[in-house]
C-alpha cells in the first residue's frame, strides 16, 4: 500500500510535470487574400505573412537556445549592445547583474515590453537591447529576436516614436502582433532547451496562446491544431501550478486535500502528452515517474480494472494514483465528483487521504 504523500511531496513532483500588454484586435486591418483557414464558409480569411526572420536567423537563435546564460550574453553583446535597467522591485532573482551595473531605472524608459525588455531601434547611434535587472532567462533571447524581426522590417522603426496617423496606427499593430506571435513561437519550439524559470514559462505559454487567439478571430491559423492543445494544456497546468503555491500556505489538512486533487490534474496532463495509445500503460508510467522520485511504494492499475470505470480519463488516473483507495463512504465516483465539482477547495473525502 502507498504511503500518502505528504504537501511537500505534492509540491515537488507536481512542480516536475508543469510544462516546459497587447493592442486591440480591433486596430488590426489586414488585406484579404487566401489562407489556410476560413473564419467562414463562404468567405476567404485573410492572409498575413507570420515569418519575419530569415533562415541563417532562426539556425543563429537555435544555437543561441542550447548555450547558458552568460555564453548568450557575451555572443548578442557582439552583435548589438545590451543594457541592464534598475527596477528597484524587491524580490525577484537577478540573471544579468552581470551586464551592469545599471545606469537608468525602469521609469525612465519608454514601452518597455512586459516591464521586463525592449529591443531599441537605431534612432542616434546603434540598436541596443534593454533589460531589467529581475527579468526571467528568456528575455535577453526574447528582445534579440525582436532586434533582428525590427532589423529585417524597417518599417517598424520609421514608425516608431513618431505621432501615427491611423492608418499607421494599423499597421504598427498588424507587425506588433507578427512580431510577437513568431518570437514566442521561436521559444516555443526551444522550450527544452532554453534556461527557463516558472515566469519564462508562464509568460511564453500565455502570451503564444493570446496572440494566437487573436489570429485564430481573424481566420488566420498560426498554430497547428496539435500545437494549440499543447498550449491550452499547458497554460492549464500553469494556473494549476500557482493554485498549489497558493496553497503552500495553507492549514496542513486543507493543504492536502487540495494538492491531492492537483496531482491528479497533474498525473493527467502526463498521461495525455505522453505517446502511444495504451492508456494503461501511459497511466501507470507516469504514476511510476513520481513514486520513483521519492521511494513510494505504488501499485499498478490493470485494464480490466480501467474497463469497469468506462472512459473517463480523470477517473482512471484518480483510481491509478489513489489504489487501493476504498475508505468507508469515499468511492471513487465520489472522489471524482469533489475533484471536478470542487479542484480547488478542500473537501471530505480527499482529507481523508
Amino acid at each position: 500500500m502507498k504511503k500518502r504523500p505528504s504537501v511537500k511531496f505534492l509540491f515537488l513532483t507536481f512542480s516536475l510535470s508543469v510544462f516546459i500588454s497587447v493592442s486591440s484586435q480591433a486596430d488590426l486591418d489586414l488585406t484579404p487574400a487566401t489562407s489556410s483557414t476560413s473564419s467562414s464558409a463562404n468567405a476567404p480569411a485573410p492572409d498575413l505573412q507570420l515569418h519575419t526572420l530569415t533562415d541563417d536567423q532562426k539556425v543563429r537563435i537555435e544555437t543561441l537556445g542550447t548555450k547558458s546564460l552568460a555564453d548568450q550574453m557575451t555572443t548578442i553583446k557582439k552583435e548589438v549592445p545590451v543594457e541592464l535597467i534598475s527596477t528597484d522591485r524587491k524580490g525577484g532573482t537577478h540573471f544579468f547583474d552581470s551586464l551592469g551595473p545599471a545606469t537608468r531605472s525602469l521609469d525612465q524608459i519608454t514601452d518597455i515590453e512586459g516591464l521586463y525588455g525592449k529591443a531599441v531601434c537605431p534612432k542616434e547611434g546603434k540598436a541596443r537591447l534593454l533589460i531589467a535587472d529581475d527579468a526571467p532567462p528568456t528575455t535577453l533571447l526574447h528582445e534579440y529576436i525582436h532586434f533582428l524581426q525590427m532589423s529585417n522590417e524597417k518599417r517598424w522603426c520609421l514608425l516608431d516614436g513618431k505621432v501615427l496617423e491611423d492608418d499607421e496606427k494599423k499597421e504598427k499593430s498588424v507587425l506588433y502582433h507578427r512580431f510577437e506571435f513568431e518570437d514566442l513561437k521561436e521559444l516555443w519550439d526551444l522550450r527544452d532547451k532554453l534556461p527557463m524559470n516558472f515566469e519564462d514559462k508562464l509568460i511564453l505559454i500565455e502570451g503564444l496562446n493570446r496572440e494566437n487567439e487573436t489570429f485564430k478571430t481573424l481566420g488566420i491559423k498560426g498554430l497547428s491544431d496539435d500545437e494549440a492543445v499543447l498550449i491550452t494544456k499547458g497554460l492549464d497546468a500553469l494556473h494549476a501550478q500557482i493554485q498549489v503555491l497558493t496553497w503552500m500556505t495553507r492549514k496542513h489538512d486543507d493543504a492536502e486535500s487540495v494538492l491531492n486533487k492537483m496531482e491528479v490534474i497533474s498525473l493527467k496532463s502526463c498521461v495525455e502528452q505522453s505517446p502511444g495509445n495504451d492508456e494503461t500503460k501511459k497511466i501507470n508510467e507516469c504514476v511510476r515517474e513520481r513514486c520513483l522520485a521519492t521511494g513510494m511504494k505504488c501499485q499498478e492499475v490493470t485494464k480490466s480494472e480501467l474497463a469497469k470505470l468506462g472512459e473517463d480519463l480523470t477517473m482512471h488516473v484518480l483510481v491509478a494514483w489513489l489504489k487501493p483507495l476504498q475508505k468507508g463512504d469515499c468511492t471513487p465516483l465520489k472522489l471524482r465528483d469533489e475533484l471536478t465539482d470542487y479542484v480547488e477547495a478542500p473537501t471530505s473525502c480527499w482529507k481523508t487521504w
